[in-house]
């Protein structure tokens, strides 16, 4: 009962992005306001409830991975969710998934937002490269694309 109820803390922290609480706690731990999930890590000065919902998600443990899975985001307009790493496929973030795309990208932090523009109102995604893909690249690059053209914004 205990970690059902710290989990509805991290769920408050998603949605609750207005309330003086929340911005309490972006504010005395340094977090971006914008911030969608609950940090893992905390300062050792945090408090100790803060640690006890943050220790919910560390990686490894069941209760972790029931959270994970078990909390989605609405992307909306896009400007919450951070790219790389809470757009997700079956529970792994983008950056793990394409790791190779990933390390290509020229920008590595950002919300889905900051990687595309909206054209004759269709959402087109523009993620930059650092240099031209190499023919081994063109596949994932593809497999890629084809994913974020599947996400309706």
């Amino acid at each position: 009962m205990n970690k059902a109820l710290l989990a509805k803390w991290i769920w408050r922290f998603g949605k609750d992005n207005k309330e003086l609480w929340r911005r309490v706690i972006c504010s005395n731990y340094g977090l971006n306001e914008c911030s969608l999930f609950w940090p893992e890590q905390m300062s050792n000065n945090a408090s100790y409830f803060v640690k006890s919902v943050g220790s919910l998600l560390k990686d490894g443990s069941h209760t972790a991975r029931v959270i994970r899975n078990s909390f989605s985001a609405i992307i909306g307009c896009g400007d919450r969710v951070q790219f790389w790493n809470e757009v997700k496929i079956e529970g792994k973030p983008l950056r793990e998934v394409f790791p190779r795309v990933f390390v290509l990208a020229l920008k590595k932090l950002g919300t889905v937002k900051d990687f595309g523009v909206w054209a004759d109102s269709k959402w087109v995604w523009h993620i930059p490269t650092r240099r031209p893909l190499f023919d081994w690249e063109q596949d994932q690059w593809r497999v890629f694309t084809t994913f974020l053209n599947c996400i309706t914004i």
